[in-house]
């Protein structure tokens, strides 16, 4: 728990002082696949993956300006749900970047595309991710969350349009 509370103090610093962001922008965040993120073969494993691919989220959402105001209201941002494809390796002490977007937002959930590239800027993982924000248990719509930031609705996408139907038929069996 220290090493990640570390790990997300160090990138909030490195990405507070960056440029900002405009909503649908692409960001990319620079990272290396150090010995202690790696498996018994010598590659990134799967649950770093996730680890990456959430602090891409952070660094998006503050280089957005959203953080600020995700701490003064007390908002917890929460996933939903992760749709994840591996396809190549990420090798021990290359390195690889993290591209994070919101592809689409409702009252109830924001969806984003992230991508890890390789060292030779290749995909070699592509993640969609649901996320919520929640206030003393209730839901924040995306919009409050946003504020005036308009995202397109998730039906615009068949990609997204596929994850929701798969999400549901999940939500159905729990």
């Amino acid at each position: 728990m220290l090493f990640y509370v570390c790990r997300v103090v160090v990138l909030m610093l490195r990405q507070f002082f960056a440029r900002r962001i405009q909503p649908h922008d692409t960001l990319d965040v620079a990272f290396r696949a150090w010995p202690w993120a790696c498996d018994l073969n010598f590659h990134v494993n799967n649950a770093q993956h996730l680890l990456y691919m959430e602090l891409g989220r952070w660094a998006y959402t503050l280089r957005l300006g959203l953080l600020g105001r995700v701490f003064r209201d007390r908002v917890q941002l929460l996933v939903g749900g992760t749709s994840i494809l591996y396809r190549r390796p990420l090798p021990m002490f290359r390195r690889f970047t993290v591209r994070t977007r919101v592809l689409a937002a409702d009252p109830t959930w924001f969806y984003f595309l992230q991508e890890i590239l390789d060292h030779r800027d290749r995909i070699a993982v592509r993640a969609i991710i649901r996320g919520t924000a929640r206030k003393d248990s209730k839901v924040v719509p995306a919009g409050q969350v946003f504020g005036d930031i308009q995202f397109d609705a998730p039906e615009s996408s068949n990609e997204l349009r596929a994850f929701m139907a798969l999400a549901e038929q999940h939500l159905e069996q729990l």
